[in-house]
């Protein structure tokens, strides 16, 4: 059973990795989901939400080359994505 939210967290530059974390959450059963782009850069109080003590399913989605990140990826995840559990 998953909770009643789910986030998805994306980084896609060519938006496959996007269509991807979809798939995943429309094969869980998700019919609706909030989004966190990081794609493209923006103010962070745009970007950064209140991330209280609720359940909440968190997907997080980016590309990966030659196993590595893109930079820009973990920079932007790293300045407003804080986990609590």
């Amino acid at each position: 059973m998953y909770p009643d939210h789910t986030l998805q967290i994306v980084f896609s530059p060519t938006n496959t990795t996007r269509k991807v974390l979809q798939a995943i959450l429309r094969g869980m059963g998700q019919e609706s989901w909030s989004e966190l782009d990081l794609t493209y850069p923006r103010p962070l109080r745009d970007t950064a939400r209140n991330q209280g003590d609720t359940e909440e399913l968190v997907l997080i989605g980016m590309p990966v080359y030659a196993g590595r990140i893109p930079a820009l990826a973990r920079e932007r995840i790293l300045s407003c994505v804080k986990g609590t559990g």
